[in-house]
This record gives C-alpha cells, structure tokens and sequence, in this order.
C-alpha cells in the first residue's frame, strides 16, 4: 500500500544520510500526496498519472503553495518514484511530466468511443488476447484497482449472478455487478484457461510463473493496448476506474452507492467526477447552435 511504500522511502532516505529537516519536508510532502491518493481512491504510486499529478500540484497551488514549495514537492516525488521502479514497485516516473510552473492540465474522463477502441486492439482469437480482452473489460466496468484485479482468484466469479468479489480476505470486502456481455467473455476465458484453475483458490489472471499476475504487468498491458489504440501513454487503471464511476453515476446510480462500489474511502473523486460530467453537459448545450 502507499503509505507502506512512503515509510520505506523515507527509512531508504534516511539510511542515505538525508538530514532530519529534510526528512521532515520529504514527509509533509509525501503524506499530502499520500492524502490526495486516498481522496482519488488510488491505493498504490503506480495508480497516479502524470495528469493527475499535475493536478495535485495545481490544488496545492490554489490552497496557497509556493512555486518554491512546489518545486521541492515535485523533487520529492521523483525521487520516491524513481525508488519506486528501483524496488519494482512501479513503471513509469509521473513526476517527469511535470514542473512547478507548468499550468494543470484538467483531469478528464475517457470517452465511450476511446474505450471501445481500447477494448478493440487484444486478439481474442489468441488466448493472450482473450485474457487481455477479459481484464481491461472488467476493469472498465467495474473500476476495480488493478491490484484488485491481479489478487482476484476463481473462486471470486459467480457467473450465474454476474457479480465479483474483490479483496474477499480484507476487510474492505466488496461484491460488484458486471454485464451480460462481460460474463459472456468472461465465461469464454474461463473455458480456455481451465487447465491453469487447479482449484478454486487458483489466480484468475495468472502470468507466466503460474502466480497472480501482478499490478505493474496490469498496469503496463493497459498502457500497451491505449498505445495501439492511439490513446496516448496517459492512459491507466486509474484512468478506467474513473471512467466506471463516471458511467456509473451517468446511468443514474446514487453516487455513495457508486462510491461504495468503487471502495473510495471518500466523497473526494465522487464530487470530481460529478464536476467534471457537469462541465460536459454545460459544453454540450453551449456547442448547440439556434
């Protein structure tokens, strides 16, 4: 978990001879990251774009931040990041997309037409393929966090109901719907992986060793599938997760029971996500010419 990682951090820093005021400012910054992580509903580093990195740091520009502060802020996090894929923990380095005088790019929720060409580019003729098809499509109904979806077992899919179960040993236990048409390939994955369910505690995407696959492989099949589909490489479970909750909310859903789906410890990313569906209906009815 995040604050896991920020505390292994900061013991790898100070083992490295940081000194104790700047042990002090590396934790000021990395628990308010640590806070805007949870508000958004991202349990690990490795969920965090650069877009929305840029956004943090834009919020804490409007509460007042200097662009001296700022830019220590975003020192900070490189360095964690750079740990982060150091240790395997993560992919990629968000922090480099950004600076401290560079304007926020707005947070934005995926089209319906960009998910439909990102759920085009897996093969499922090939099994890989239907195994890629199977986890972005779960992933961008339900917005589970890919290290959700990377622990889930077989025992986790009850098809006659369609629902999932996500984290069934934890206490933030959730059970989640998923469509027809996702159980109808689900159901097809399921048959062409048989052979890899020795029981019911079995993985239900296993990689190559035959264990759980994990987040970072997750993370880095979504970023090479939004690549053939032309959708840039700021595309990430995060990304689909709000996509979820905005189609969701969209379909008329009370957003706590979306919030619950989701398991947002917060209202934080739900009130976003409404404020962000409000700016494109309101750009939608400016767009209609009389």
């Amino acid at each position: 978990m995040l604050q896991e990682e920020i505390e292994a951090f900061l013991e790898y820093k100070k083992k490295s001879g940081l000194s104790r005021n700047t042990e002090a400012a590396y934790r000021t910054d990395l628990l308010q990251f640590l806070q805007f992580a949870e508000d958004m509903g991202c349990a690990q580093a490795d969920e965090i774009s650069g877009s929305m990195l840029s956004y943090f740091l834009e919020s804490r520009r409007r509460g007042g931040a200097s662009e001296k502060t700022l830019a220590r802020q975003i020192s900070c996090l490189r360095g964690f990041y750079r740990y982060l894929i150091h240790e395997g923990l993560a992919a990629d380095n968000p922090a480099d997309e950004v600076s401290a005088g560079q304007e926020s790019a707005p947070l934005r929720i995926l089209t319906e037409r960009e998910i439909e060409r990102l759920l085009a580019q897996p093969d499922p003729a090939s099994f890989t393929g239907l195994r890629d098809q199977t986890m972005l499509r779960i992933l961008c109904e339900t917005g589970i966090r890919a290290g959700e979806l990377g622990a889930m077992q077989l025992q986790d899919v009850d098809l006659r109901i369609l629902l999932l179960t996500v984290n069934r040993e934890r206490p933030d236990v959730r059970v989640v719907p998923v469509s027809e048409e996702t159980g109808r390939v689900l159901t097809d994955y399921l048959r062409a992986a048989s052979i890899l369910f020795p029981s019911r505690q079995s993985p239900l995407f296993p990689g190559r060793s035959g264990q759980k696959m994990s987040r970072q492989n997750i993370w880095k099949t979504v970023s090479k599938y939004a690549r053939q589909a032309g959708l840039g490489n700021q595309i990430t479970p995060a990304g689909l997760r709000t996509y979820a909750a905005a189609a969701c909310l969209r379909e008329g859903i009370f957003p706590e029971t979306v919030r619950q789906r989701m398991g947002y410890e917060s209202d934080f990313a739900i009130r976003q996500i409404l404020r962000l569906i409000g700016q494109e209906k309101t750009t939608a009815v400016a767009s209609v010419k009389f």
